[in-house]
């Protein structure tokens, strides 16, 4: 059973989704916040309730879906959240700012960011971006940082404009008005519009990012797994078999695509196969390495605040 309610936190008020779980007599909630709106956060969140793996593994499970990184790492900090499910960029900015959480499993599924521009425009390739404006959410964050590296290896960082617009409704305004001529983001994100033909890419990020890179990560709150290390594992269990059922199970998650993340039936089949979650959940330390340098380099973080990456994360967590 599902519903959706307000969650009012640190004077901020937040939509959230909360997942109440069958209550197991012994069993303490362990409370479980993802920071994006999206079907590679949400259905498998949703699979591991609506299919009981969290129930027979003997936990119960309170999820908050939260409005972005900001309001997630500030309820971890707060402790009001006892795991989290990140993007591995995202999750080692609030680790280098003191937050106190560790990196438990990657889902292991690429996803792939894109550079769109309106499908009918005048831009055909990425080079003609030269001279035009690429819009961004918000200035300091990974996605900002993603949108330089692709400009910067085309040779057009002096040529081109970074502005932030806000939202994707802000971004999606501003490219049919003009104002701007592109915007970097995942393709996940902007289905129903591909699928609509408004938009399309002229180039994948994918291609100027090491080959061993790390996505979206589950991480808990440090304190939390000192404490509770077997319940940590148990629950690391039911979200990957969440991820392995909305992997494995085309007709389940195609329903879902369309009547909980709200995507057209065309961009369901689109969303569909991008929905690829590795089987293992473990932590590839190279992968974060690279993630850690790359918020180094780009000016993200500073070396001096964050942590080496044997501390970042902790493994045997995983099946």
């Amino acid at each position: 059973m599902s519903a959706r309610l307000p969650l009012k936190f640190l004077g901020l008020l937040i939509s959230v989704i909360i997942l109440a779980p069958v209550s197991l007599p012994g069993a303490e909630k362990i409370r479980f916040g993802t920071s994006f709106r999206g079907p590679h956060y949400d259905l498998p969140m949703l699979a591991a309730e609506e299919k009981g793996f969290w129930k027979q593994e003997g936990i119960n499970i309170e999820w908050l879906s939260l409005g972005g990184g900001g309001p997630l790492h500030r309820a971890t900090a707060a402790g009001k959240i006892d795991l989290g499910m990140d993007g591995a960029a995202s999750a080692l900015q609030a680790i280098s700012a003191k937050v106190p959480m560790v990196i438990v499993a990657d889902m292991d599924l690429p996803i792939e960011w894109y550079m769109w521009v309106k499908a009918d425009g005048p831009i055909k390739q990425a080079s003609d971006l030269k001279g035009g404006i690429v819009g961004t959410n918000r200035f300091g964050f990974s996605s900002h940082a993603f949108t330089i590296i692709f400009i910067r290896n085309l040779g057009l960082e002096k040529d081109v404009r970074v502005v932030a617009i806000g939202g994707l409704r802000a971004r999606i305004a501003a490219l049919k008005t003009g104002a701007m001529q592109a915007f970097l983001d995942g393709g996940l994100v902007v289905a129903n519009l591909k699928a609509l033909g408004e938009i399309r890419d002229v180039g994948t990020l994918k291609r100027f990012l090491p080959r061993k890179w790390s996505d979206q990560t589950v991480y808990a709150r440090r304190q939390f797994l000192q404490a509770n290390r077997k319940q940590v594992r148990k629950a690391v269990r039911g979200i990957l078999r969440g991820a392995a059922f909305v992997r494995d199970n085309r007709a389940w998650t195609i329903e879902k695509l369309q009547s909980f993340s709200n995507f057209s039936p065309e961009a369901a089949q689109v969303v569909y196969p991008q929905l690829n979650f590795g089987p293992s959940g473990r932590v590839n330390p190279e992968s974060l390495k690279n993630v850690r340098r790359f918020l180094i380099d780009f000016g993200i973080v500073s070396s001096e605040k964050i942590p080496p990456v044997s501390q970042l994360y902790v493994g045997g967590l995983a099946p």
